[in-house]
């Protein structure tokens, strides 16, 4: 596995992982300031982190599309990356009432689609990887 390979699927589980412990914490954090009675200036920027999240979900699966790796790997990349736009838009407008944890399904899945890819996509060139 070439190591650009690696880097994009690094990001891509990062970016995840850190949009999951964003969802995790956003009630904490909110929680907290209501507690200290802070303005919600201090916490204004917070929900704009999953613009940052999304987007290098993006670049990192758009990449490892470039990239030889199995197909199934990249469909279900691209549908959980669309599950969690769905629902992080859905969060934004209000569409459908949806439990806040339904994030986490997504998340979760994209962190173990990276980390498979990392795993088992392990090649001299990325030719073998298709195969797999």
């Amino acid at each position: 596995m070439s190591s650009y390979s690696f880097k994009n699927d690094f990001i891509g589980a990062l970016a995840a992982f850190l949009c999951l412990i964003h969802c995790i914490a956003t009630p904490l954090l909110f929680l907290y300031a209501s507690k200290l009675h802070l303005s919600n200036t201090a916490t204004d920027w917070w929900p704009m982190m999953d613009i940052l999240f999304i987007s290098l979900s993006f670049y990192a699966i758009l990449k490892i599309k470039t990239q030889q790796t199995p197909k199934w790997v990249q469909v279900s990349l691209w549908i959980s990356w669309l599950g969690m736009c769905f629902i992080i838009l859905n969060e934004k407008l209000e569409i459908i009432p949806l439990k806040e944890e339904v994030i986490y399904i997504p998340s979760i899945f994209l962190i173990l689609l990276h980390l498979y890819n990392i795993r088992f996509c392990k090649c001299a060139n990325d030719a073998c990887c298709v195969s797999k």
